[in-house]
C-alpha cells in the first residue's frame, strides 16, 4: 500500500512525541467519555480532526490543509473488504527476518516473544541470547552469543489470519 513502517519501542511515547501529542489533543477534543458508542466516538474524532486540519493555524498562520494541499487530495481510500486480498504476509515476514532482538533467558530457560514464553534450554538460563525470525520457516530462531542455535519455535502468532485479525500478541 506504499506505507512505511516507523518503529517505536513499546510504551515509549516520547519516541514519537508529535504524533502522540496530536492524538492527545484529538482525544481531549472528541471527549470519548461523553460518547455513548463507538460510532459516536468516531463521529466526534472525525469532527475534531477536521477542525485541527482545516481551521487551526499550523504553518505561518495557515492551516495544515492550506499549507499542505496534497495531503488533502488523498490516495485510494481504505476498503476493509479488500484488505485480505491486498495484504501479503510475506512482506511482514521479510521485514522481521532482517531484524535481531536480544533477550535474557529466565531461571527456567525461557524468553518472551509477543508475550509468549519460548524455551531456550539450559544454555539460555540467565544468559543473553539473540532472537531472529526465519521467514522461510515462519519460526523464531534463538542463538547464544557464539551464534549457535539453541532453539527453534514455530511462530503461529505471525500467521496470516492472526496478523489480519490484529491478534499477534497475547495482552497481559
Amino acid at each position: 500500500m506504499g506505507v512505511a513502517v516507523v518503529h517505536n519501542r513499546p510504551r515509549h511515547r516520547q519516541a514519537n512525541a508529535k504524533a502522540e501529542r496530536g492524538h492527545g489533543v484529538l482525544g481531549t477534543w472528541a471527549e470519548p467519555a461523553a460518547c455513548a458508542a463507538a460510532a459516536a466516538l468516531q463521529t466526534a474524532l472525525d469532527a475534531a480532526g477536521r477542525v485541527q486540519r482545516e481551521l487551526c493555524p499550523a504553518v505561518h498562520g495557515a492551516s495544515r490543509a492550506t499549507a499542505f494541499p496534497l495531503l488533502m487530495a488523498g490516495g485510494r481510500p481504505f476498503d476493509p473488504a479488500q484488505e485480505a486480498a491486498c495484504f501479503d504476509e510475506h512482506r511482514v515476514w521479510d521485514h522481521l527476518a532482517g531484524r535481531c532482538w536480544t533477550r535474557r533467558g529466565d531461571k527456567a530457560g525461557r524468553i518472551s516473544v509477543y508475550n509468549r514464553a519460548l524455551g531456550v534450554g539450559k544454555p539460555g538460563k540467565g544468559q543473553g541470547v539473540t532472537l531472529q525470525f526465519g521467514a522461510a520457516t515462519v519460526a523464531w530462531v534463538v542463538r547464544d552469543d557464539h551464534g549457535r542455535e539453541l532453539a527453534r519455535h514455530a511462530a503461529p502468532e505471525l500467521r496470516r489470519e492472526r496478523i489480519l485479525a490484529l491478534d499477534v500478541a497475547h495482552h497481559r
